[in-house]
């Protein structure tokens, strides 16, 4: 996509394009679609974004970037994840990759749709906390 529009230029140039999959998600839904590819269970766990900030410091991650983590954990909160525009479409003139596609992919390691993670499957738990 990013490739498209650079080399493309014109009529993008200066504006900001709104880079969607073909269906809007939230944190449950995601988790349904890695239950599904996985076979196994995953659940969303939501946490205040106080716990979630807390967590972010006690990683390796620097102050910016936790703060951008946090900027976009609101705004998926606040529902800024739930719009679904076309331009995916208009510049690759194919539709865009559902999440779901572009997971089972990944697992199943298909050159240029994700890495391979031979062990993915076999994980225990999976507990998505943003």
């Amino acid at each position: 996509m990013a490739a498209a529009v650079l080399v493309g230029g014109a009529p993008f140039e200066g504006t900001s394009v709104p880079v969607t999959g073909p269906a809007a998600l939230t944190y449950p839904r995601v988790a349904d679609i890695l239950a599904d590819a996985l076979g196994r269970t995953v659940r969303y766990a939501p946490q205040s974004l106080e716990s979630v900030a807390a967590a972010l410091a006690r990683g390796p991650m620097p102050e910016w970037h936790q703060a951008i983590m946090l900027q976009f954990n609101r705004a998926f909160r606040d529902g800024f994840g739930a719009s679904v525009a076309d331009i995916v479409e208009q510049i690759l003139h194919r539709p865009p990759r559902s999440l779901d596609s572009w997971v089972r992919d990944a697992l199943d390691g298909q050159p240029g749709q994700g890495s391979s993670n031979p062990d993915a499957r076999q994980s225990r738990e999976v507990c998505l906390n943003p």
